[in-house]
């Protein structure tokens, strides 16, 4: 079950929290800071991570929400040193799909929100707002703990400086002998109500207490109680009622067994009964949010009893919370797997400190973030743990996602949108890559530039959807010549191609220019709206390099490129090739010295 507070009240918390939000676009922030200024009670808006790693120093903002990517240090780094000693701080990322790698690693520093770019307005404030509540609860939870503290010293030091009054009474005349702190604890002083007997007690107590108070009497005079003990109201002299603890013990009794004389003290307990009524409420409002908490909750002593649950807990076992209390921890848990039950509580308990650890929890497929707390008695021994697990499934699932989303970004950012061959980006990058190999290894490095002749003429004939047919199978007969493993077929531009051939010397990128430029003799692109098909042709430039070269990877694209141009200017449909070996220039200049 999850904490529930209601909206007006985390709204109207929210604007009580100070928030630092991080971002380096002078423009988004601004105009985010106007909406966000809006939501919350003091908003410090900084422009990188190291101004807001400052800022978080000197202010200690209650939440931080923060872009990845920015300047000087980014909201990746600036989280990371927070974590290093606030482990509690909300913290909201705001991020894109194509930022995943940043946000894989955010993870493991312990990012409680994520909102994708472009904000939608409603996400952001339903991720804030859930920070707000959990920091509500939290700050509920800390003010009932402290209540709770501070109740329990006030009533010690209550009890300690309380004056009693006393009392003597005998039972056969009425007579009744009382000191001044009797008198005081009503408002009157002693010559007020004198002589006091059994009259004056009646007039003073509470009509609805006295036949309680009687009852109890003649228990004790029945010797069925050692003492006798009893809460009263007795109306104050200011009208008010005050609650009064008497008690007493019949001191002598006649030879016939009947009680002479008592004696006993008056106490004020008027502040304990506060407190105790403090309490009450105290301990239903702690009961209910802890049993309103979705995270699975459980106190164990030192032998592995369960000492208390909460309804979340006691559910995914499948039992009641009465059935789980008194029950050794594999009795009733093992439903929910052995690294539920026991791990790491066996760390916590050997080791007397905190344990938190990740498992995966195969009952209903879900997947736990685990923490047991040691906690102390007074002298310092041990006495129970505190066992929560937190259900982490939703957050790796969005890890997932984000695995999934980048990958299917980079696949998209490689590839041609209309043929599927690689882009001229990747194209870019890849060669550089076999370009520096190239260098290290001294083997051939293939280019064939690849033009389809006429292709204006096509387009212009037949319409843009036969030119984009064409450029598709064009590219199929491209990727099934150049189909090693370690060669790239790439569509560089319009109806520009370029294959790169890594270890293959001139007679083998011939064989596949060929083998490329006959392909498209042979195909027939069907024409739209017509039962013609056209023919296809190419020029192409073919180049082989070897040696350690002087110049960038891009002067041999060039060269290939001029072959290409060369082979168009000399009637299509042809390839001209070209082997150079860029050595050195001293050993070029030495060889021609020779």
């Amino acid at each position: 079950m999850k904490i529930t507070t209601p909206d007006t009240e985390v709204q109207s918390y929210l604007k009580s929290l100070t928030v630092l939000y991080v971002e380096d676009e002078e423009m988004s922030r601004e105009l985010f800071s106007e909406s966000l200024s809006r939501l919350v009670g003091t908003l410090i808006s900084v422009e990188n991570g190291s101004k807001a790693l400052e800022a978080y120093r000197q202010k200690r903002p209650d939440i931080i929400i923060s872009d990845i990517r920015m300047p000087v240090m980014d909201g990746l780094a600036m989280a990371s040193k927070i974590r290093e000693f606030d482990r509690s701080v909300p913290i909201i990322l705001l991020t894109a799909f194509d930022q995943g790698d940043y946000l894989i690693k955010s993870i493991n520093i312990g990012i409680d929100k994520y909102v994708t770019k472009p904000v939608d307005a409603g996400k952001f404030q339903e991720a804030l707002l859930s920070c707000a509540n959990r920091l509500l609860i939290e700050e509920k939870l800390k003010q009932a703990q402290e209540l709770l503290k501070d109740k329990r010293q006030r009533l010690i030091y209550i009890l300690e400086g309380t004056r009693a009054g006393t009392w003597e009474w005998n039972i056969q005349t009425g007579k009744i002998i009382i000191n001044e702190s009797w008198a005081e604890l009503i408002g009157y002083h002693l010559e007020e109500i004198s002589p006091v007997s059994l009259d004056t007690w009646i007039h003073f107590v509470h009509p609805d207490d006295l036949n309680r108070y009687n009852e109890l009497l003649k228990k004790h005079f029945c010797s069925d109680s050692g003492s006798f003990e009893c809460e009263v109201r007795m109306r104050h002299k200011n009208g008010q009622w005050v609650w009064i603890l008497s008690r007493g013990k019949v001191a002598s009794w006649s030879e016939e067994g009947k009680p002479l004389w008592m004696f006993g003290t008056h106490q004020d307990i008027s502040e304990r009964k506060k407190i105790e009524e403090a309490v009450i409420r105290a301990k239903k409002e702690w009961e209910l949010t802890f049993d309103s908490v979705s995270d699975l909750i459980s106190i164990i002593d030192t032998s592995h009893t369960i000492m208390r649950v909460n309804r979340a807990m006691a559910v995914s076992c499948g039992l009641t919370v009465q059935e789980m209390i008194g029950r050794k921890c594999h009795e009733v848990m093992h439903r929910m797997s052995e690294p539920i039950a026991n791990c790491p509580y066996g760390k916590a308990m050997k080791d007397n400190c905190e344990h938190t650890e990740e498992v995966e929890e195969k009952w209903l497929n879900r997947i736990f973030d685990i923490t047991v707390s040691p906690i102390f008695e007074s002298g310092g021994s041990f006495n129970h743990c505190v066992h929560i697990a937190r259900d982490i499934t939703e957050r790796k699932l969005m890890e997932e996602q984000l695995r999934r989303a980048k990958a299917a970004a980079e696949a998209l950012s490689k590839a041609d949108s209309l043929t599927g061959l690689a882009n001229r980006r990747h194209f870019d990058a890849v060669l550089a890559q076999e370009y520096s190999r190239h260098i290290r290894s001294g083997l051939g490095l293939s280019l064939i530039m690849l033009d389809i002749d006429y292709f204006k003429n096509f387009n212009d004939a037949y319409g843009h959807v036969a030119g984009d047919e064409c450029l598709r199978q064009v590219a199929r007969v491209i990727a099934d010549c150049a189909n090693r493993i370690t060669d790239l077929a790439a569509r560089y531009g319009g109806e520009e191609f370029i294959c790169i051939l890594p270890e293959t010397d001139l007679r083998g990128a011939l064989l596949i220019a060929e083998n490329i430029r006959q392909g498209l003799v042979d195909l027939a692109i069907p024409n739209v709206g017509s039962t013609v098909s056209s023919c296809v042709t190419a020029s192409l430039g073919v180049l082989t390099a070897y040696g350690i070269p002087d110049k960038s990877e891009t002067d041999i694209v060039t060269q290939a490129d001029e072959l290409l141009y060369k082979a168009k200017s000399l009637g299509r449909n042809r390839m001209e090739h070209n082997e150079v070996n860029y050595g050195p220039r001293l050993g070029l200049q030495q060889t021609q010295d020779t």
